[in-house]
């Protein structure tokens, strides 16, 4: 488990009717999370080289993949 903590901001109904607590997570945007990600291909390309491989080569170990992996290289 991790120590982090977050305030909680409000309460809402669980699909039981149980009150769950909702909690002010801080989130980042699909853009920034694409430039990131860019600029971590450019400083490492090996790595992401060896990680497509084994997408490719072992897709039963990536279950929950939904887009196709070339998608993936254009972000190279």
């Amino acid at each position: 488990m991790t120590d982090l903590k977050y305030p909680i901001i409000d309460q809402v109904k669980g699909p039981d009717g149980d009150l769950v607590p909702l909690l002010d997570v801080p989130m980042m945007s699909d853009e920034k999370w694409d430039k990131m990600v860019k600029e971590q291909q450019e400083k490492h390309p090996e790595e992401y080289e060896e990680m497509f491989k084994q997408m490719r080569e072992h897709p039963e170990l990536y279950p929950g993949m939904i887009t196709p992996l070339d998608s993936f290289d254009q972000l190279q």
